[in-house]
């Protein structure tokens, strides 16, 4: 069985997955791989439970139902993707910290964020 990923964060444009023990850097772009399993893992980072969410190339947030919900359209652009910008091609996940006013931009709700929640 592989070993869980507990937090996964994006950082001088690389991705890194911090690991029960060690860190290791990741590519540039996330693969299909790496998109299932922060799907599988969940909307929340372990430990601490801060809320992520996924990024693009083109710079768009999405949530994770979003990502669920049009999941194939994240996978033809993620095949498809040749260092061009698609709309759907997830680059990397990121941890909403402190913006309460982040949303998503296909659905519109709003990502909950760590350190701004009344």
């Amino acid at each position: 069985m592989p070993e869980p990923i507990f937090h996964i964060v994006a950082y001088r444009d690389h991705i890194w997955q911090c690991r029960a023990f060690g860190i290791t850097r990741k590519k540039k772009t996330m693969t299909l791989k790496d998109i299932k399993a922060a799907l599988r893992n969940g909307k929340y980072a372990w430990p601490g439970g801060y809320p992520l969410y996924f990024v693009c190339t083109d710079g768009a947030v999405l949530s994770f139902e979003a990502v669920r919900a049009e999941f194939k359209q994240v996978v033809a652009s993620v095949l498809a993707y040749r260092g061009g910008s698609t709309d759907w091609h997830v680059t990397m996940i990121e941890t909403n910290w402190e913006n309460p006013t982040l949303h998503c931009e296909h659905t519109g709700e709003r990502i909950e964020s760590a350190y701004a929640e009344d």
